[in-house]
């Protein structure tokens, strides 16, 4: 019996593996450059989630005429949620927490970094492309790991969220 169209196509897809990806925070100057103060390698590797912003507007709408007229409106500012595993003696959420109440006291300017998502090309899983950049982002929070006794094996975790003011895609 020969498989339905739908089915064959969809075997033929090349479907994008989501556990295969990289990600880079980059400071953009100012002292953000500061603020992140372990290497850039180590905190890739840290890094086991990555929640790509929605990407939403804020509609305009009105009822004129005995009609709605709409529109798409501003486009919000793109969230991002990244989760990581600590290093030791809690060396990455100190780092972020440090970060957040050092740049409570800092020019907007100086906040900023980027974040950098790549992911694995299909023919080879060494080779990473491109596929979003979040420019100009702010720390939003720096959610706190939970310590626990029952869990004797388990690795530290936390997530960070951000905010871009715009994103470039590739």
């Amino acid at each position: 019996m020969a498989l339905s169209a739908p089915i064959q196509l969809a075997k033929s897809i090349r479907w994008q593996d989501p556990s295969k990806f990289k990600v880079m925070i980059l400071p953009t100057g100012g002292t953000a450059a500061g603020a992140i103060t372990v290497d850039p390698d180590t905190l890739t590797a840290a890094i086991t989630n990555i929640q790509l912003a929605e990407v939403n507007s804020s509609p305009i709408e009105e009822w004129v005429a005995e009609e709605w007229r709409f529109a798409v409106g501003r486009l919000e500012n793109f969230q991002v949620t990244v989760t990581m595993k600590d290093l030791e003696n809690f060396t990455l959420y100190r780092m972020w927490s440090s970060a957040s109440q050092k740049f409570s006291r800092e020019y907007p300017k100086n906040q900023r970094f980027d974040i950098l998502v790549q992911t694995a090309t299909d023919f080879d899983i060494n080779t990473f492309q491109d596929i979003i950049k979040f420019k100009d982002c702010i720390l939003v929070t720096v959610g706190g790991p939970t310590l626990d006794n029952s869990a004797g094996a388990s690795i530290a975790e936390f997530s960070i969220t951000a905010k871009a003011s715009y994103i470039e895609t590739f």
